[in-house]
């Protein structure tokens, strides 16, 4: 809960044992709800956190040497989350150690850049404005990796966020893509040059009339054709890895093994270049 962070943090903050050894940080905290049905709810409200508790988990994060970072601050959007980034913006705070930032929240990413300078793996949700992303992008000259969260993709929006992030090397589309036409779905993903690992989270439900439809291994093997990059490519709904064989420069065959792997990027930074 948000009001009981402040005790944790009080217990490790000036503790350099702890601080000077952590590496990476996985901190989850839940704020006050609102719904229309809290009022039929008889268990106590969950409190929103303490003034205070914005400005300690910031001392405490500048003390450590971080590599990678989650925050994720559930129904914090008016408290704790909204309460964090001004604290941010006030200190004018950079963590320039962190390497492998997650910040599942839609909402105000601009401070990214500014506090996680040397990111190489950003893993987000999307906003719902573009523009917002469009304004970090630049101004990330490490990133690498990105990890992007949709609860339904359209390929309208795949391909426009996409576009905003044409160097990335390794993808993972969190959501589900429904309705969609194989080579309208390659079509977005030959424009990134760079592009060697692409992994897809959710279900990618392919149009019935669709001449790939249920063949997932034609899908890969037109993926691989396509994108001569692709080094990978995994559908964790299928619990599926591919691999291209390649001989000549042309895809010959592809092999498939079970996806037993971590399945986000995002917190696992030491395999992560």
């Amino acid at each position: 809960m948000e009001v009981d962070l402040d005790a944790h943090i009080q217990a490790i903050v000036d503790n350099n044992a702890i601080l000077e050894a952590a590496r990476c940080l996985f901190l989850k905290t839940c704020g006050p709800a609102r719904c229309l049905w809290d009022r039929f709810d008889e268990t106590p409200p969950v409190t929103a956190c303490g003034p205070l508790t914005p400005a300690l988990l910031a001392k405490v994060l500048r003390q450590m040497s971080l590599e990678g970072l989650r925050l994720e601050f559930v129904n914090g959007n008016k408290s704790l989350a909204k309460l964090f980034r001004e604290e941010l913006a006030a200190q004018r705070m950079a963590l320039p150690s962190v390497t492998v930032w997650a910040y599942p929240h839609p909402m105000m990413v601009e401070f990214i850049p500014t506090v996680f300078p040397n990111l190489r793996v950003l893993s987000l949700t999307v906003p719902k404005t573009w523009s917002d992303l469009t304004a970090i992008a630049s101004e990330l000259h490490y990133l690498n990796t990105l990890e992007l969260r949709e609860k339904k993709w359209s390929l309208y929006t795949l391909r426009h966020v996409l576009e905003i992030f044409p160097s990335i090397r390794r993808l993972l589309i969190d959501g589900k893509l429904m309705d969609v036409r194989v080579s309208d779905l390659i079509s977005i993903f030959k424009t990134m040059p760079n592009l060697k690992n692409l992994s897809f989270l959710g279900e990618i439900q392919v149009d019935y009339w669709d001449p790939l439809f249920g063949k997932s291994h034609d899908f890969a093997l037109e993926f691989f054709k396509q994108c001569p990059r692709l080094e990978k490519l995994t559908r964790y709904h299928q619990i599926k890895i591919y691999r291209p064989v390649r001989q000549e420069n042309r895809v010959i065959k592809v092999e498939v093994a079970e996806a037993t792997e971590e399945l986000k990027f995002s917190w696992n930074p030491y395999t992560v270049v």
